[in-house]
């Protein structure tokens, strides 16, 4: 059967944000949160788009998301087939870095169908400046510890920034980079060399003409990244809004200090303080300062919670600084689900909330349903369980019926085997253990089989990979590895954490390496919790002067019922809380250690800064807060010959 193609240059396509229309039959978008909206005919759209690299975009289909790979080169995708023949609206969101660039180069319909009107526009107007904070990087990491890394966890639209554009009914824009400062640093993005350009190259990308779209509001986060700390902090600032305001005349201007921001201390909240006296001062009324309520507790950028709770604090300042109350519109606007679908296999379950705008609406109660009941079930409370494989949509909808959103999934069958990416290092470490904390290389003289093994050393470092399928909660795995020591004496162990989908909880189970000059392989037994959504497995060795190889790792369902040279790493468990640490109190867990126990606290080099007797109880609490560390720290609980290793960040 034919089809039609639809040309960027159709008047029925809507372009939200920054697009450079140098070439109207291939408009590029960089910029974060860029989006392309249009109403079609049929029961199928393509999308045609060249992507400079790989990356990352919300699809919406009626209300119903999913995420799309863009990949590198000119590609054609499939957005949505069999969908019933009549109208549909389409949405692309351009979820993360602005360093990735798109051209758009239409869609195809099925044969004789065409674009129709697109929705109305919303009339308030919204635009950000800032860095990681309000490009929503890493914010649907499941944890609140450290930040995984890869971009399907950055997403604008979860972002504090885009939840309060949608909290106020408004249409925005988001200027923000990873890294981003307001003073110019050599490799630093500086947001005012390039706030008036359609990409955040200022050197070669084409200026944005601001009269085409002129914002309400205008929120600017910047300051975490201006390090060392700048003595004209302040005066940078206002040198920074003058400029801005002689493209926004009639904005009112908001300059925030985010939680991030905080976190490193009063220096620069009391700098833009600064800056907003000086400017109203100057005469300028609508300049207006505003500091989080709380720092961020944890390690790594905010996640999904931390911008919710930044949003709700945002738009009443928002909205008392411009209605002198909060919205007096309260009619239910829309609903949201704030998180992406987990890769679930059968038993795995996935916790999901909802946020209604606007926040002050009386009746903020939903439901839950999922497409088919045999595939996924969800309760009232949004708690999601994969019961059989198959495709289903689960959907949330207001009190009354007005307003859904839904997010599809595909449940896959449990993996069987190994379900490790490149077990035996054959391929290049890039292949599976993306995760390079330093000192490893693969060797090809010393192997357990094939060709290569991965050797750590002679210093501190290791390798991780991350697993978000194949495994089920709640069932019992092993991990093993053909370990040798090549030089020293090594402090070495290999690991598995596993991540909580609902308090962000990480559970550590790990085996210490203390095997001789000849191959051996070691293992380790542990039950998945339940809830668990990720599970990262790392190898690490802490020692100077130090070598070791490992090869063959292997993880899958059940005891490790194969050959083992060693069992003494069997089923020992402990787990450190908080983690990260920030203050004195630390709290552990064990379990499979009997008897008298230590820990010892060892730096990455292998040093000894710390060695205790612990009492013979499954749950106790040490004071570390006089020692005054700072940094990743190894510890050890020690019993007889048994040992269980981990990894501790102190800040």
């Amino acid at each position: 059967m034919g089809a039609t193609t639809i040309l960027p240059t159709d008047p029925n396509i809507q372009y939200i944000g920054r697009f450079d229309n140098s070439n109207p039959l291939s408009p590029k978008m960089s910029w974060t949160a860029s989006q392309i909206v249009a109403k079609f005919q049929g029961t199928s759209i393509k999308l045609i788009m060249n992507s400079w690299s790989t990356t990352y975009f919300n699809i919406s289909i009626d209300n119903i998301n999913s995420i799309l790979t863009a990949t590198t080169g000119n590609n054609t995708y499939i957005l949505a087939s069999g969908l019933k023949d009549t109208i549909h609206t389409v949405t692309l969101f351009k979820r993360e870095s602005p360093w990735q660039s798109h051209n758009f180069n239409g869609f195809i319909l099925d044969d004789g169908k065409s674009l129709v009107s697109p929705p109305v526009r919303r009339i308030r107007k919204i635009e950000f400046y800032g860095d990681s904070q309000t490009q929503g990087a890493q914010a649907e990491v499941p944890n609140y510890g450290n930040d995984i890394g890869p971009a399907i966890y950055d997403n604008a639209f979860n972002s504090y920034a885009g939840i309060t554009a949608r909290a106020l009914r408004a249409e925005y824009v988001c200027i923000a980079r990873s890294g981003a400062t307001l003073t110019p640093y050599n490799l630093k993005v500086n947001i005012p060399s390039v706030f008036h350009r359609t990409s955040p190259d200022s050197i070669s990308s084409t200026l944005w003409d601001f009269s085409t779209w002129q914002a309400d509001v205008v929120c600017v986060n910047l300051g975490e990244n201006d390090s060392p700390f700048p003595t004209d902090f302040s005066a940078r600032y206002v040198s920074f809004v003058n400029k801005m305001r002689i493209k926004y005349p009639n904005a009112y201007v908001f300059l925030l200090a985010g939680p991030m921001t905080q976190s490193a201390g009063v220096l620069v909240p009391n700098s833009i303080q600064d800056a907003v006296n000086t400017l109203n001062a100057q005469g300028d009324k609508k300049v207006y300062f505003y500091k989080f309520s709380k720092a961020l507790l944890h390690s790594g950028h905010p996640r999904v919670a931390d911008h919710l709770a930044c949003a709700k604090e945002l738009v009443t300042k928002i909205q008392t600084v411009i209605w002198g109350e909060t919205d007096p519109d309260t009619s239910v606007g829309d609903v949201y689900i704030n998180q992406i679908p987990a890769n679930l296999t059968i038993t795995g379950t996935q916790q999901l909330t909802a946020s209604v705008t606007p926040f002050n609406a009386p009746d903020q109660k939903v439901y839950w349903k999922s497409s088919d009941i045999n595939v996924l079930k969800v309760d009232s409370n949004g708690l999601v369980t994969a019961l059989s494989s198959g495709n289903a949509i689960i959907s949330v909808t207001t009190r009354n019926g007005q307003k859904t959103a839904s997010t599809q999934y595909t449940v896959s069958n449990p993996v069987t085997g190994n379900l490790i990416v490149n077990p035996g290092f054959e391929n290049p470490l890039t292949t599976g253990w993306t995760g390079d904390w330093g000192n490893s290389r693969l060797n090809t003289t010393f192997t357990k089989s094939g060709s290569a093994a991965l050797e750590i050393g002679p210093n501190s470092g290791g390798r991780d990979q991350w697993l978000y399928s194949g495994f089920i909660a709640g069932n019992t795995y092993t991990l093993s590895a053909w370990c040798k020591i090549l030089t020293g004496a090594p402090i070495a162990f290999f690991a598995a954490k596993c991540i909580d989908s609902y308090s962000g909880n990480t559970t550590f189970s790990s085996a210490h390496i203390n095997s001789t000059t000849s191959f051996e392989q070691i293992k380790l037994t542990f039950k998945i919790p339940a809830n668990t959504v990720a599970i990262q497995l790392y190898v690490w060795m802490g020692s100077s002067l130090s070598s070791i190889v490992i090869d063959d790792f292997d993880f899958g369902a059940g005891d490790g019922t194969t050959e083992i040279n060693t069992t003494k790493y069997e089923n020992l468990y402990t787990q450190l809380f908080p983690n990260p640490l920030k203050g004195g109190l630390l709290n552990i867990k064990t379990e499979g250690i009997i008897g008298k126990m230590n820990i010892q606290i060892m730096d990455t080099s292998g040093k000894s800064v710390f060695y205790q007797k612990l009492q013979d109880k499954n749950m106790q609490t040490i004071n570390l807060g006089n020692l005054h560390l700072k940094g990743l720290y190894i510890v050890r609980i020690i019993s007889d010959e048994k040992s269980i290793c981990q990894l501790l960040e102190i800040y």
